[in-house]
């Protein structure tokens, strides 16, 4: 008869095992939880892009309300900022139109309609949260408020997303003119705009939204004051 001999590990080679696994258990779990930043960070530029493409919405629906209410002064009315509210003398032709300058987008009801409107700011107020949020980022601020996310009725509770329509000018329609060679015109009767002329309006839609970075997402387009 003979002795089996049995050869044990060593405590070194137990501890170089156990780095061994440890690192690879770490790479694993650094693996997950960097897709799931990913994951977090384009569900919130989804949200933000489909908030900005919203507003783009909201204006054109701004526009073909005043359309329906307007249908005989299309030139004077479809660029009327607030559809439900006939300013100064009757009609239109003194309304406040869309015009440059930084908007919030807001929602109102009229009877059982709810609509929405152009909120103005002056070109002081655009939106930059590069310093994070500060309180004059505020006003451009979005709530839940039943399915929708709109501008806040105030800025006491956390948001993450900021929604601001930036107005460029006005411009004879299908112009390529860019930089200053704009129509200096706020409203239908003003000089530089009275007549009969198809007009365009140059906006963007600007969404930011604050998570683990501060990312912003911006949208543009043309609306006129014509059907076609």
């Amino acid at each position: 008869m003979f002795k089996r001999k049995f050869r044990s590990f060593t405590l070194l080679e137990v501890l170089f095992v156990a780095i061994i696994v440890s690192i690879w258990l770490m790479s694993i779990l650094y693996a997950i939880n960097y897709a799931l930043e990913n994951v977090k960070a384009m569900k919130q530029r989804v949200i933000a892009i489909n908030l900005a493409r919203e507003g783009m919405e909201w204006i054109y629906q701004i526009r073909d309300t005043n359309r329906l209410l307007w249908p005989a002064q299309k030139d004077k009315c479809r660029l009327d900022m607030n559809p439900m509210i006939d300013e100064l003398s009757p009609w239109c032709s003194d309304d406040a139109w869309m015009w440059s300058g930084n908007y919030i987008l807001q929602k109102s009801i009229s009877g059982n309609q709810e609509y929405f409107y152009m909120s103005w700011w002056s070109t002081r107020d655009k939106l930059d949260l590069s310093d994070w949020v500060q309180a004059s980022d505020n006003k451009f601020a979005l709530c839940l408020s039943g399915d929708l996310l709109i501008a806040c009725p105030n800025y006491a509770i956390p948001v993450t997303y900021f929604r601001q329509i930036y107005g460029e000018w006005l411009f004879k329609k299908d112009s390529d003119t860019i930089g200053w060679d704009y129509l200096n015109c706020q409203k239908w009767d003003d000089p530089a705009c009275w007549w009969n002329e198809a007009k365009e309006y140059r906006f963007c839609s600007r969404v930011s939204y604050v998570g683990q970075w501060v990312w912003e997402v911006e949208l543009c387009w043309i609306i006129t004051n014509f059907a076609k």
